[in-house]
C-alpha cells in the first residue's frame, strides 16, 4: 500500500537506504567522517529476503514428543515419557537438595516456584524462581541448573523449546 503511494522507484531507494543503514549496525554509513547518502536503485526481484529460524516454544502438556530425561529412553509413548520425566526431575531434586544453612538458622521455609526452559538442544536455560526468600530461591536455582542435558522435545519433527514449571517445598522438620 505504501509502495503504491510513493512509487516503485522511491520504494526501492528507501529499502536500499534502510538495508545499508542496518548493515553497519544501525549507524549511517560514513564517508570521510560525514554521513553519506546511498542512492542505489535496486529491482525488487534483486532484494534477498533471508529466512530466520524462529525458536518455537511448545508447552510440556501439549507437545507431541516430550523431552527425554536420561534414563527414560525405554519408556513407550508420550504419556509414559511424561511420567518418567516428572519422576526423574523429582528424584534429581531430592538427590541434589541441600537446605541452606543460614536459612535453617533463621527458620526460613516455604515453597519456591521454579520455571525453566529446555531448549532445542536439550539444555536447561532461562531458570526463574519465586519464593519467600532469596536463600531458598538461590538453592532452587542451583538444583535446576544441575539438571543433565536431555533429548529435546519434538513438535512436527523439529526440536523445540519446552517450558516446565515445578514447585520445590523447603520444610524444616
Amino acid at each position: 500500500q505504501v509502495q503504491q503511494q510513493i512509487g516503485q522507484q522511491e520504494w526501492c531507494q528507501m529499502i536500499a537506504r534502510q538495508r545499508a543503514f542496518h548493515a553497519v549496525g544501525g549507524q549511517p554509513p560514513l564517508s570521510k567522517g560525514r554521513p553519506r547518502v546511498i542512492d542505489q536503485v535496486m529491482d525488487v526481484d534483486d532484494v534477498e529476503v533471508g529466512e530466520e529460524e524462529e525458536e518455537i516454544i511448545v508447552p510440556f502438556a501439549v507437545i507431541e514428543n516430550v523431552p527425554i530425561y536420561p534414563g527414560c529412553e525405554s519408556a513407550n509413548g508420550n504419556d509414559e515419557r511424561k511420567a518418567c520425566f516428572q519422576k526423574m526431575i523429582q528424584a534429581h531434586i531430592v538427590k541434589e537438595f541441600t537446605y541452606p544453612e543460614s536459612a535453617l538458622e533463621l527458620g526460613i521455609k516455604g515453597k519456591v516456584f521454579v520455571q525453566f526452559m529446555i531448549n532445542s538442544k536439550g539444555v536447561v536455560e532461562g531458570i526463574r524462581t519465586r519464593g519467600p526468600d532469596k536463600l531458598l530461591e538461590k538453592e532452587a536455582h542451583r538444583i535446576i541448573a544441575s539438571l543433565p542435558s536431555m533429548t529435546p522435545g519434538m513438535q512436527r519433527g523439529k526440536s523445540v523449546k519446552v517450558p516446565y514449571s515445578i514447585p520445590i517445598n523447603f520444610m524444616i522438620q
